[in-house]
């Protein structure tokens, strides 16, 4: 059992203390998990053992909730840090692209990868409208790479053109 099982099972109750204890906050969280221990009075810090003592727990969810209240402020500390991290690295990945344009590189790599993701997305699509008698459950799988693909190459179009949201957080970072 890791800490993102934790969060999940906290995020039930209180999704913002959840999101700082499972999420990608890394060591800011540990005041988060450290609120959680003392509260339930557990002296090991696995995350087994703390999940074993809100389970036995019948007051759980309102213990939780009482915590993501109390400390709400430090909660989204943990959740701004989080977010200025995935900012931080998707700039790094844009200024190293534009570092290797600069040089006179092209990211060959990256052009192949969202080419792949093209036309595995058409060749999927041609194959299911072309053959009729496809199996429920090929078809399901089929729906599934889909979605990945796609999502795939809208996470391409994203890091290429930035959103709304990503371009006004960065320039709240900048500033």
């Amino acid at each position: 059992m890791d800490w993102s099982e934790v969060g999940s099972f906290v995020k039930k109750a209180a999704p913002i203390l959840g999101t700082a204890i499972g999420g990608p906050a890394g060591g800011a969280a540990g005041g988060a998990v450290s609120l959680l221990l003392s509260a339930f009075g557990v002296d090991s810090d696995k995350p087994s053992a703390l999940m074993e003592a809100m389970k036995a727990d019948p007051e759980v969810m309102v213990k939780l909730k009482k915590i993501e209240l109390d400390n709400i402020a430090h909660l989204g500390q943990i959740a701004l840090l989080s977010d200025r991290a995935y900012l931080n690295d998707r700039q790094d990945a844009r200024s190293r692209d534009e570092k290797l344009k600069k040089a006179g590189y092209k990211n060959h790599r990256a052009d192949l990868m969202i080419l792949v993701a093209f036309l595995s997305f058409v060749f999927i699509c041609w194959l299911v409208n072309s053959n009729a008698a496809i199996k429920p459950g090929v078809l399901a799988i089929f729906n599934m790479a889909i979605g990945a693909l796609l999502k795939m190459i809208g996470d391409a179009f994203q890091f290429e053109f930035g959103s709304s949201r990503g371009s006004k957080e960065k320039d709240l970072l900048s500033s």
